[in-house]
């Protein structure tokens, strides 16, 4: 097993995860408050995915693994076009919870703002009323499957 720390910029790069090292890690997309996104390739079915990562500065934290968990779960019980579809969640082999995104082409906003200032009023509209549509969505609730059972969480 390699060392996932080999290299110190991009330890993960790649590298392979997941039940029968699944997915190939090939590129860092980004980063939130709690894990990396990585562009990765689903190996199995050929095809690139985005991939989140637990930060390693919060694996130890049980209560910030149960919330990531908890945002798997989430995410993947909410079925809208406005909002990213997840696919599969695991943990790597050093203990490391992930979870796997469909991986979305395109242009981020900050990025389409960087290139235009000012979008035309109908764009704006546009962009603001599919955000709006996920976000309506996710404040209706979900149905989570907990041991056994089915439970509404809002």
């Amino acid at each position: 097993m390699s060392d996932p720390f080999a290299n110190p910029t991009e330890p993960w790069i790649g590298r392979s995860i997941g039940s029968s090292q699944r997915y190939r890690l090939d590129k860092r997309l980004g980063a939130g408050g709690m894990g990396d996104v990585f562009l990765a390739m689903d190996t199995l079915l050929g095809k690139q995915v985005a991939l989140k990562l637990l930060k390693d500065t919060l694996v130890t934290s049980a209560e910030l693994r149960k919330r990531f968990e908890r945002e798997v779960a989430v995410c993947a019980a909410l079925k809208s076009d406005h909002i990213v579809e997840v696919n599969d969640y695991g943990v790597t082999a050093e203990g490391f919870p992930f979870y796997v995104m469909e991986y979305l082409r395109g242009q981020s906003l900050g990025q389409l703002l960087r290139q235009q200032r000012q979008l035309p009023v109908e764009r704006t509209v546009n962009i603001v009323t599919q955000v709006c549509d996920g976000l309506r969505l996710a404040h209706e609730g979900v149905t989570l499957w907990r041991e056994k059972a089915t439970v509404s969480e809002h």
